[in-house]
């Protein structure tokens, strides 16, 4: 991963040219003969450059080409893109000589590109209780769209960002916008919940150096914030997740791994990343009060996360009975539905849960 995903992105112009660069000339005789003649520049065995007249003829020439690419090559082709005005080629309004995967994401999605680009997004706030006493300890920040004319669900924009190239700028900007948005609403003393995606942060020295600015910025005590891992993709190298961890508590921040006893969060990384906070998968929580074999399940991450000193957060928490057996079985924290929805404002008053 490279730092042009945090380059600055134009959205896309009416009049340009698109050059197609590849070290295979197979792959550049591959898609020129599905370009129109009149719209071809220049060709050599490594490169072609294409003009385009409008957004939608842009469009059209990544749908054809795209087809070409995913029948004869597959997502690892060797095939880079570089988009420019017409009227200024010098300003290249993509980073030069990305590849062709990302940018057909984003000629596709322009919307949520622009999301991305501008960050129209803001935050919902869940509550967090204590399962004891069940005061509200803190919030968990989830991404909302701020303009109606940018709809979007957290889940689509994370997955966009992935194969668009765009994780780190939109990761970094979410970071920042959670921090300041704490910094507004919350009081200190209440947990601050963020997610983040550590294949965002490849330089953890690096990548974190602007969050933590930020919080110095907004003065949030680093003791209220609780960065947590994303559940989107395989964690593939636990070392490097120990150097993010490392980072973040060096700061005096506490750390999460969201979705313990569900896909790639199983009881041994647990064991292996030791984090601050164990966010147990809502699956296993649904019903856990009719199902021995979840019950089981959660005792058994309950024993580990307690012998590692580490605290225990039931997700996604949407019934009385499912409360109550959480608090047999001596969890710490719980989250739900059945608590709270995310709401723009923190609840000043929680309901009280009986």
């Amino acid at each position: 991963m490279s730092c042009s995903q945090c380059t600055e992105l134009s959205m896309f112009k009416n009049e340009g040219s698109i050059t197609f660069y590849s070290r295979y000339p197979e792959v550049i005789n591959a898609i020129s003969p599905a370009i129109k003649t009149e719209n071809i520049v220049a060709k050599d065995s490594t490169s072609t450059i294409v003009s385009y007249f409008s957004h939608q003829q842009l469009h059209d020439i990544f749908e054809v080409i795209g087809d070409i690419v995913t029948n004869q090559f597959g997502s690892k082709i060797d095939l880079y893109i570089s988009i420019e005005n017409s009227s200024d080629v010098g300003n290249s309004f993509f980073p030069p000589m990305l590849p062709f995967t990302e940018v057909f994401e984003r000629v596709k999605h322009p919307k949520l590109l622009q999301v991305i680009k501008e960050s129209y997004f803001t935050n919902h706030i869940q509550p967090i209780i204590s399962v004891s006493d069940q005061e509200v300890i803190g919030y968990e920040f989830l991404l909302r769209s701020s303009r109606e004319e940018f709809p979007f669900t957290p889940f689509e924009l994370f997955k966009f960002a992935q194969v668009s190239g765009l994780q780190a700028m939109l990761d970094g900007n979410a970071r920042k916008q959670a921090i300041k948005y704490s910094a507004e609403t919350l009081q200190a003393g209440l947990l601050r919940f963020i997610n983040f995606l550590p294949s965002s942060i490849y330089n953890p020295k690096h990548c974190l150096k602007s969050t933590f600015e930020n919080i110095e910025k907004y003065r949030v005590d680093p003791n209220d914030l609780v960065f947590e891992v994303v559940e989107t993709e395989e964690i593939s190298n636990i070392n490097h997740l120990k150097d993010i961890f490392k980072a973040y508590k060096n700061e005096g921040i506490k750390v999460a791994l969201d979705d313990i006893g569900a896909g790639y969060s199983t009881i041994e990384v647990l064991k292996e990343l030791r984090p601050n906070y164990a966010k147990i998968d809502r699956k296993l929580i649904s019903y856990c009060d009719q199902s021995k074999e979840k019950q089981e399940a959660l005792r058994s991450i309950i024993d580990v996360a307690r012998e590692y000193n580490i605290k225990t957060l039931a997700e996604g928490i949407e019934r009385k009975e499912e409360l109550d057996l959480c608090r047999e079985l001596h969890f710490d924290l719980a989250q739900g539905y059945y608590i709270g929805k995310p709401n723009a404002q923190p609840m000043l008053d929680l309901v009280e849960l009986p």
